[in-house]
């Protein structure tokens, strides 16, 4: 059956195309969040669409479209709870309910990938955060945009295709400094300012319901390595901070002006082991299948 990019059937007849379209329209109605029942915003749907509805003896037709109306939510709210469990359990599901909510109705899914009714969660987030104030439910809105940026940074990882790593030969030696390394989808390095990702390790699935306390703030900031192996597992390690901007500068830059860069934002006091370091650092990333490939520099 034919799809657009959207996710209609394009092959469909037009009335179906338009009852598909008015009744999509229908179930993105807003509910009141709040209520046990979490019944529509406004009990009346379009006229004409309840007229299409088979009569039931149990439910009249507003009813049941409003058992759709809720189901669509539901559904919805499960999912962005599970793909930024720890920024929900922060939040409270009520409160994360309320931006999933504005978020959903200004971009509503259109496929059939539910999962991709997440992207750009975490966007709408940082734009609540810059006119949010302070806090958010007693969270720093710092706080919640950090754990946004920890979800998805594992949402991607879980999803991310699987590639081939590449291994430099003993020729790729002699050429390696001047070309840029391209970087595998299947890791990633995240900053906290909180102990955020342990906290996300440690949380249960999204159907527990109980707030997660926001832990203290960490005396400084401090880098994870998140890497999903060839075996699917999820490898969790806390990185030396200037491992970690290696890897970011490797991933935009040749890796002759990484070095540069990097030697250049060394702290004094690191630059005697600085070569050595990186040496290790750059072994264990090809190790542990960082790069796919090597795109030689652009011609002057």
């Amino acid at each position: 059956m034919s799809q657009s990019a959207a996710g209609e059937n394009t092959a469909a007849p037009a009335w179906l195309r338009d009852l598909q379209g008015r009744f999509g329209a229908a179930i993105r109605t807003p509910i009141v969040r709040g209520a046990v029942a979490l019944p529509p915003t406004r009990n009346v749907y379009e006229a004409d669409l309840v007229a299409e509805v088979a009569p039931s003896p149990i439910l009249d037709p507003r009813a049941q479209l409003g058992v759709y109306n809720r189901q669509y939510w539901f559904r919805l709210f499960g999912t962005l709870q599970a793909e930024y469990t720890l920024t929900a359990r922060l939040l409270g599901f009520a409160v994360f309910n309320g931006h999933a909510q504005q978020f959903l109705l200004a971009r509503p899914p259109r496929g059939h990938d539910l999962h991709l009714a997440g992207a750009g969660f975490g966007d709408h987030l940082r734009a609540a955060a810059a006119r949010g104030g302070e806090a958010i439910a007693g969270v720093p809105w710092d706080a919640v945009v950090e754990a946004a940026a920890i979800d998805e940074a594992f949402r991607r990882l879980l999803y991310a295709p699987a590639e081939t790593a590449y291994r430099p030969s003993a020729a790729d030696a002699a050429t390696l400094a001047s070309a840029r390394l391209r970087p595998s989808q299947r890791w990633a390095v995240v900053e906290e300012r909180w102990p955020l990702v342990e906290l996300k390790r440690g949380l249960s699935d999204a159907e527990d319901e109980a707030r997660a306390a926001l832990p203290a703030r960490l005396p400084g900031p401090q880098s994870w390595l998140l890497c999903n192996t060839a075996a699917g597992a999820m490898s969790v390690a806390v990185v030396p901070r200037l491992a970690a901007r290696l890897f970011a500068l490797l991933a935009e830059s040749t890796v002759s002006d990484a070095l540069a860069r990097l030697e250049g934002e060394c702290p004094a006091e690191r630059r005697a082991t600085l070569a050595g370091d990186v040496q290790r650092w750059l072994a264990q990333s090809v190790e542990l299948g960082f790069w796919i490939g090597r795109e030689a520099p652009a011609p002057t």
